[in-house]
């Protein structure tokens, strides 16, 4: 996969189509699931990188349901591109492999969470495995959005990649040793302190 690749994909997008599918999309998404989305009007022009919050379940949703705010408020000529399935369509025969295609088409960074085995992080220069934390697993619903928002929050506090996976996971084994996505109620403090007494894997 290379940057170019990716733009051509991007062109190859048939605004006429998504117009005739989006009725049908509609409908499901709002008559069926009642799908409500806010904020739309935030969105910046050009482009922006949105992160959505899915079900866990069997298909997720999100993305469909943002197809269908997206396209009421932009219209259909503005392209939504969704980053989860540039890793799926690589090619790749593993996971460390398609990050690291997504990295050579201009990612910077490519964290990705590999249930029990903990995380994953490749930048250009390196490839870091961070393990999970042990924990007896309820329920994995909102693991994903658990590491990335741990993830995001340690980058932004200036940490390094390892230790910002490693506040990830950890973040993760919180949600991972409840039932449902709003399992307990913790903070960084609390999640640090789970990481300071807690084995890895």
């Amino acid at each position: 996969m290379s940057a170019a690749g990716s733009e051509r994909d991007v062109e190859l997008r048939d605004p006429a189509y998504v117009a005739k599918l989006l009725p049908f999309l509609k409908l499901a998404m709002k008559g069926w699931f009642r799908s409500s989305v806010t904020g739309m009007d935030k969105v910046p022009d050009g482009g922006a990188l949105m992160v959505s919050n899915h079900s866990g379940g069997l298909l997720a949703m999100d993305v469909p349901i943002l197809a269908v705010a997206f396209a009421d408020e932009f219209g259909v000529e503005r392209p939504l591109h969704v980053l989860a399935h540039d890793m799926l369509f690589t090619g790749a025969a593993d996971l460390a492999s398609g990050a690291r295609a997504l990295v050579e088409a201009g990612a910077g960074c490519v964290a990705v969470t590999q249930g029990a085995r903990g995380a994953l992080v490749v930048t250009r220069d390196e490839v870091i495995e961070v393990p999970a934390y042990a924990v007896d697993v309820v329920d994995t619903t909102g693991c994903g959005d658990a590491f990335s928002a741990g993830f995001v929050l340690g980058r932004a506090q200036g940490r390094s990649l390892a230790d910002s996976a490693a506040l990830g996971c950890a973040t993760a084994a919180q949600v991972a040793g409840g039932l449902g996505t709003d399992a307990g109620a913790y903070d960084l403090a609390a999640v640090e302190a789970f990481m300071a007494v807690t084995p890895t894997r």
